[in-house]
């Protein structure tokens, strides 16, 4: 029975492309999509062939959020400088594209309290929005998501 469900579900994910159900779909099909292992690989993919490879990046380290928040003070420190300085610190190796407003208020809060993951947060949700409106669009139109999803259609639809 739970294999059932579980290929069900699967298989509504896949074809609630041809429903609307509002603009809520749409936000939860993308993060359906980055929840999956085989998209979300080839949605990095996509990314680095588009420069936006810090947007993902920054997505999935962001993920760890949570775990981040229940290390102690001096690990919690650490982690929160290596995100800061990978994508929020101008001229970074990752730098995100964040409006100056957003970039001086994380910059002010980390500064403040250097182990608190919660500055982040506007930055992802910025680097989200931007991966909804601009990337996921376009990648679904990539020839490597069509593929994949034609690839993954048909394994649903063998059982």
């Amino acid at each position: 029975m739970t294999r059932y469900l579980f290929f069900f579900n699967y298989y509504f994910f896949l074809f609630n492309d041809f429903y609307s159900f509002g603009g809520q779909d749409k936000h939860l099909r993308l993060i359906d999509y980055l929840r999956n292992p085989e998209f979300m690989g080839e949605f990095k993919r996509f990314c680095m062939r588009a420069f936006c490879a810090e947007t993902v990046t920054f997505f999935v380290d962001m993920q760890q959020r949570d775990q981040i928040a229940r290390m102690d003070t001096e690990a919690r420190t650490v982690e929160c400088k290596r995100i800061y300085e990978t994508y929020i610190r101008e001229g970074s190796l990752l730098e995100l594209n964040l409006t100056d407003p957003v970039r001086s208020a994380i910059q002010a809060a980390h500064k403040k309290c250097p182990d608190d993951i919660g500055v982040f947060d506007q930055a992802l949700k910025d680097m989200y929005w931007l991966m909804k409106t601009n990337l996921f669009p376009a990648w679904k139109q990539d020839a490597g998501f069509l593929k994949l999803r034609l690839k993954v259609t048909r394994n649903v639809l063998a059982l």
